[in-house]
């Protein structure tokens, strides 16, 4: 203490601003350490489905909107909501376990085409296979003041699911959100599924399973 009194009031605060640049370093070597050890983990996933090998994928069709559709239908994409119904009905028809649409429908069109909601809605309501739509929750927000037909037959069966996409530290697409998360008093309210998520359990003919922190899907435990 007494060398300290003695010490130049100079000197005292340099050895203050050392301290913290000192401080500082080793905070921003720590960051950087930790996610470096978030990317080493993330690409140690990675290398384990490299290790893996590909699984074998049958009896999936991917219905796809390319540049020869594109080219084919005069509408605005807008308003392909009749080839959707067919699409749907081809299914079907097809013995399809199930079938689902990655498209929002975030407006309807009736102002423009009268009959295409309804007919879109109708498929979906009718169709002997559960016809999955997807939604941005963002939109929902909108159902009130501009409501979509087939998102409300879709949400009343149980066939609606969130399309959200996220990112991990590196920026690859790889965990994703598969339940929204619980509100405080929610009960048994049955909870949002991801598109993923409602695809497997409708294929599969069952609902996952969310107890005690551990998620299930027809008997066999999801990693989370």
């Amino acid at each position: 203490n007494a060398a300290e009194d003695t010490m130049p009031a100079y000197w005292k605060h340099r050895i203050w601003y050392v301290a913290i640049a000192l401080g500082g370093i080793i905070l921003t070597q720590a960051l950087v350490a930790t996610h470096f050890a978030q990317l080493l983990s993330l690409k140690a996933q990675d290398i384990e489905f490299v290790l893996r090998g590909r699984r074998p994928v049958k009896d999936i069709v991917l219905v796809v909107i390319d540049e020869k559709s594109l080219n084919t239908f005069p509408e605005l994409l807008a308003f392909w909501h009749p080839y959707y119904s067919e699409a749907i009905h081809a299914a079907e028809a097809g013995q399809a376990k199930v079938v689902a649409f990655d498209i929002a429908f975030g407006i309807p069109v009736s102002k423009w085409a009268p009959d295409n909601d309804q007919i879109l809605a109708a498929a979906v309501s009718s169709a002997q296979i559960p016809a999955i739509v997807a939604y941005i929750p963002a939109l929902l927000a909108k159902q009130a003041e501009w409501p979509v037909p087939v998102n409300m037959i879709a949400g009343a069966l149980g066939l609606g699911a969130f399309s959200n996409l996220t990112v991990d530290p590196d920026d690859f697409v790889r965990n994703q959100e598969v339940f929204e998360e619980p509100a405080a008093g929610s009960g048994d309210q049955p909870l949002a599924r991801s598109f993923g998520l409602r695809i497997a359990e409708k294929f599969l003919g069952t609902d996952a399973s969310f107890d005690n922190g551990k998620l299930t899907l027809n008997g066999r435990p999801v990693p989370l």
